[in-house]
């Protein structure tokens, strides 16, 4: 009795979610960190819906770090969007939502691993007695496993976990589909399309495209699918091919999002050179032969989960014949040949090989897109094994399972045995991981959890100080900085974070020094506008005109550098080139009020008081607690003579806090 509750699936699907629940128990709070902040948080594309019904709309802001992979993940970004939508940025709900997937994958991992017992090689296995315990054991050490916490706590890479599960539920649907035509053992097949099983497959193809609209991985989704057919079921080779066209016609689809074929053939060539490398120089065959060594990093995180990083610093490798490599690869070579190995010879042995070789295949397959030809700026990413893990999870308990069965005769206990090692690593890693979550609580404790692992590396140290300047504390940030660029003189991000703090201390000659070498190394956007505004406090408008102006031609279309540059026109006496560049701001942002209370003052002082009225009398109703607007308006109803209604407004603002206003009122 007590055994037949254990493995009822509602006990195993309840004990998968509530297990879950504890280990990501203390995530709800965490903050955004790192690319949360410009993919999620400041990210506009999410706050309105006509840009996922029109994505062309979201051009506008193209030139935003946000948006250079909306057309590519637009799926995830999708649910960004709802998440807004349904509570605006109160973290709790992308977290919660973050989590929720990740349950999902695993219970899809479960549903995965039982329907495979289920086909026809599999059905025959001595070890189907333990297809419950396997699928249930696979699943939940998937879903505490600390090595998901970067895909699950960091809210930015749904993308990965979303990505997962859209493309294992394209595997379980497909396999699911293959029962029904099947038919049970020593009956008919049932016909490709008829209404009990066209279903699945229609599930698995649409699971299929969505995911390759959520990440790039998803584009092995037609190879794993192939290699489930040919490893778990029998027929016709060109039946079985042709179940698979369909999804081998899918695998355009990334490609295609990633490059405008409407392009000159040039132009297209250059965009498939961009879209096979992710915002890094490095050359192919260093990242390939790098790569070995950070597979074989991944594995020993799997089973060994220690010294966890959200930032690796790693060695670049340049030869095959680096002893490094190439231990690396003689190891992943005989891992991938016993795969191959299982896969062609399991008719010599039971049946259960078929699901280890899927195991090791699954593993490659999956990682293969980033951990291959293709170069990506980070070497090494835990999010990344994702989907990879559930290969090395059924393969590790397969192999406790099949032990299990081979010495049942001689140990009875044995079937306890392993159930009960098995249940102590689930404590031991579902502890690991929410020990591993208390460090994502803030960027302190992230960024110091970097440091502390890797004190040479540049990136931990960069971000560890901005840490510190957003809590004011400029001194340890420019400490901080200068220890990243005693590392690296040219970081980009160090210079740059150390400019704002020198400008936060009102130390502008030396924040216009680092903004200067940040753009030697990267001309950006961020460095010529905050250069500017550095500019402005020192009182060099021209300069700050210039800055600004290139500002413009890197971003054409930024509210804020229009603005900006508005201002430093008025400080020099500019007032025309002012108001062009302030109603260029009102144009891309409409909403906003400040553009139309500096347009206004600028028409007051060339003494064009009714547009004046117009745009100030605009600012207030956009922002009822614009002080400065009604002042200013305040100020040219006095000018016009319009002595009620300026003390109207002088009254409003210095009800408001301003002393300008107050005094105006008492000298009137």
């Amino acid at each position: 009795m007590k055994e037949k509750i254990l493995l009822h699936p509602a006990v195993h699907i309840i004990t998968i979610m509530i297990l879950a629940f504890a280990a990501y128990s203390n995530t709800f709070d965490v903050p955004f960190q790192y690319d949360d902040i410009l993919t999620v948080r400041d990210n506009l594309i999410i706050r309105d819906f006509q840009y996922f019904a029109e994505p062309s709309k979201a051009e506008v802001f193209k030139h935003h770090f946000g948006y250079h992979t909306f057309r590519s993940r637009y799926v995830g970004y999708l649910t960004f969007a709802l998440n807004y939508h349904l509570h605006g940025l109160d973290v709790r709900g992308f977290h919660i939502g973050n989590l929720l997937i990740h349950i999902g994958t695993a219970l899809l991992i479960y549903l995965l691993v039982i329907l495979c017992f289920k086909t026809p090689y599999l059905s025959e296995s001595k070890i189907r007695m333990y297809s419950g315990y396997t699928a249930f054991f696979t699943a939940l050490l998937f879903v505490i496993h600390p090595i998901q916490t970067e895909a699950v706590t960091y809210i930015w890479q749904r993308v990965a976990s979303l990505a997962g599960m859209l493309y294992i539920l394209s595997v379980a649907a497909y396999i699911k589909w293959r029962i029904h035509v099947s038919g049970p053992p020593g009956q008919a097949q049932q016909k490709f399309t008829s209404s009990r099983s066209l279903p699945f497959y229609l599930i698995s193809i649409t699971a299929a495209v969505l995911s390759m609209k959520t990440k790039q991985i998803a584009i092995t989704i037609p190879a794993t699918i192939a290699m489930y057919e040919f490893l778990f079921f029998r027929g016709e080779a060109g039946k079985r091919v042709l179940y698979l066209v369909p999804f081998c016609l899918t695998l355009p689809i990334i490609p295609f999002t990633l490059i405008d074929i409407g392009k000159p053939f040039g132009d297209m060539i250059g965009d498939v050179s961009r879209a096979t490398r992710d915002l890094t120089e490095l050359p192919r065959l260093d990242y390939f032969f790098t790569q070995f060594t950070v597979i074989v990093k991944y594995i020993s995180l799997t089973f060994l989960p220690v010294n966890q990083n959200v930032n690796h610093e790693y060695v670049i490798y340049h030869s095959l014949l680096d002893p490094n490599v190439l231990l690396s690869f003689v190891f992943l070579l005989v891992l991938f040949g016993t795969g191959i190995y299982l896969m062609y010879r399991s008719r010599k042995y039971d049946a259960y090989v078929r699901l280890i070789a899927a195991g090791i295949l699954w593993f490659f397959i999956t990682l293969s897109v980033e951990s291959s030809l293709i170069p990506i700026a980070e070497i090494i990413c835990e999010y990344r094994m994702y989907l990879p893990s559930a290969g090395l999870i059924v393969v590790f308990v397969t192999l406790l399972f099949a032990a299990a069965e081979k010495m049942k005769d001689r140990w009875k206990h044995m079937e306890a045995a392993v159930v009960l090692a098995l249940l102590l690593i689930v404590l031991l890693l579902a502890g690991t991981t929410y020990a591993r979550n208390s460090v994502w609580q803030n960027d302190f404790t992230l960024w110091q959890d970097v440091v502390r692992k890797n004190p040479g590396g540049v990136r931990g140290i960069t971000n560890l100080g901005l840490a510190y300047s957003k809590q004011n504390d400029e001194k340890s940030a420019i400490e901080l900085y200068g220890r990243a660029l005693a590392i690296k003189p040219d970081h980009y991000e160090a210079l740059f974070n150390r400019g704002n703090a020198y400008t936060k201390t009102g130390q502008y000659d030396k924040a216009i020094e680092d903004y200067s070498t940040a753009l030697t190394a990267f001309e950006s956007f961020r460095a010529y506008f905050n250069r500017g505004n550095t500019y402005m406090k020192t009182g060099d408008y021209s300069k700050a005109v210039e800055d600004y102006t290139k500002a413009i031609a890197t971003v054409p279309r930024h509210f804020s550098a229009y603005h900006n540059r508005g201002n430093a026109y008025v400080k020099s006496g500019q007032l025309q080139e002012a108001i062009k560049d302030f109603t260029t701001a009102i144009t891309l942002a409409p909403e906003k009020s400040a553009g139309y209370s500096e347009r206004g003052f600028v028409y007051f002082n060339l003494a064009r008081y009714s547009l004046a009225i117009q745009d100030l009398t605009k600012a207030v109703t956009l922002e009822p607690g614009n002080v400065r607007a009604y002042m200013r308006r305040g100020y040219t109803y006095a000018a016009m003579g319009d002595m009620e209604n300026a003390v109207q407004d002088l009254k409003t603002a210095c009800s408001m806090g301003s002393k300008m206003s107050c005094a105006a009122l008492r000298y009137r």
